[in-house]
């Protein structure tokens, strides 16, 4: 079995190159090899017609390294989020494709998606090259594996380039000025880059829009408006969040929830954030003695409710779906945007879940975004409204339509993605296209 730290290796071996122009190139010339999961997705043929495949690339690997530290905060915090940003910009500043300077590179781009990190290479032709690329794959990584495996491949290149000469490049300026950032400029990089900037290159305005919404949220709300903000103006969505708070329902939660909240929150094992919410989701209906979905009595008895739910609707947001924020013991506040009827439930049954991570007066927010909170809450609502074993029952096969899809999500009172979500993240059937 391999490693953790096995599941994504970058390696660099140095070769001797003359006539190389550019003393950067001509130092790092040498053979680039990147693996995930057992599979090289730098495999290619070098022409047409040839039985062998390279695992390596043989290039100047300066241009990668660059790329790499040039983006690094985008890589490693930047979520793609429609209609923020263009997919080819988006393109530019995650898919390896980028880095190259005449030299073929493979179709591989890395997101944050969902709490983790997500690769996904496709096997293509690399244009005006002889090389082909041979795999496709995607691939959920830890994020701090990746960020160790570019860490090391970029420290590696700095050592290369000091051995041989080199000691002022801008790849060497650019990382330097990386590693000696205070812990404040840190945190202003990460958001600058979630919003799709480039921390470096920022007009003051924006900064002090992004710094002024830091210093008015809590720090779990600033992250997640980030995550899933899609307008220009952070402070506007700042405003969104204020009034959405103002206009909140107050409440009391069940005293289920309130005792399930204290005694079986603790830190899980689990890896993916989806089977987190999953778990404890199955845990919450045996605590509560149901054993199949909860009913829409169930839901509303959970923030104690006795009018329908979508009496709560209070707001209208293209990136905010509801605010939780607990009080002393079981009192709550709660804010619903609006929504289609058969989504409000899945909305509420979020928000429980966010009570339950919550600490009493920081708001958590349920957003569109793709963290790893909302990958959790959504699990946990899922699961709770069409149970995983109950549709495998259904189903039962590999295979289903969407007509299929339309008459299950009817019977259960749910959208058909929440539907379509259980069925991929337990892999019981291939969705249809």
């Amino acid at each position: 079995m391999k490693s953790q730290e096995d599941i994504m290796k970058i390696e660099a071996h140095w070769l001797e190159r003359e006539g190389i122009k550019g003393d950067e190139l001509r130092a790092t010339w040498g053979k680039f090899g990147l693996e995930v999961s057992g599979r090289w997705v730098t495999d290619h043929y070098v022409g047409r017609g040839q039985s062998k495949t390279e695992t390596h690339l043989t290039a100047p690997i300066y241009p990668i390294a660059e790329w790499v530290v040039g983006n690094w905060w985008h890589l490693l915090y930047e979520p793609y989020v429609r209609n923020r940003t263009t997919a080819s910009s988006f393109e530019s500043r995650h898919n390896l494709m980028f880095s190259s300077e005449g030299f073929a590179v493979p179709n591989c781009r890395i997101e944050t998606q969902g709490g983790q990190h997500v690769l996904t290479a496709r096997a293509f032709r690399f244009p005006f090259s002889r090389a082909e690329f041979t795999n496709s794959l995607g691939v959920s990584i830890e994020s701090d594996i990746i960020e160790r495996a570019l860490k090391g491949f970029v420290e590696s290149v700095i050592s290369r380039l000091e051995q041989q000469g080199l000691l002022s490049t801008p790849l060497q300026a650019a990382w330097s000025q990386i590693k000696n950032h205070e812990p404040e400029e840190v945190i202003f990089c990460q958001a600058a880059a979630m919003l799709g900037y480039d921390p470096y290159g920022l007009d003051v305005s924006t900064e002090e829009k992004i710094i002024r919404a830091y210093n008015s949220m809590s720090s779990d709300s600033f992250w997640e408006l980030l995550a899933a903000s899609t307008g220009t103006d952070i402070l506007s969505d700042l405003r969104e969040f204020e009034k959405a708070r103002e206009t909140s329902h107050y409440s009391n939660v069940s005293s289920e929830l309130y005792e399930f909240k204290s005694s079986h929150m603790q830190n899980s094992n689990e890896v993916a954030p989806w089977a987190q919410g999953y778990r404890r989701a199955q845990e919450f209906r045996k605590f509560l003695s149901i054993d199949g979905a909860l009913t829409d009595q169930n839901v509303r008895t959970l923030f104690g409710l006795d009018t329908p739910v979508d009496s709560l609707d209070t707001s209208r947001s293209d990136w905010m779906d509801a605010i939780v924020e607990s009080g002393a013991r079981t009192e709550v506040r709660l804010a619903l945007g609006r929504s289609r009827g058969d989504s409000t439930r899945f909305r509420l049954c979020r928000c429980a879940y966010e009570y339950l991570a919550s600490v009493e007066g920081s708001p958590r927010l349920v957003t569109r975004g793709r963290t790893k909170n909302q990958a959790e809450n959504r699990a946990f609502a899922a699961e709770l409204l069409v149970p995983a074993s109950e549709l495998e029952e259904r189903i039962g096969g590999n295979e289903v339509s969407k007509e299929d899809i339309e008459a299950i999500s009817g019977e259960y009172g749910v959208s058909t993605y929440v539907v379509e979500h259980q069925l991929e993240n337990h892999s019981l059937a291939v969705l249809p296209k």
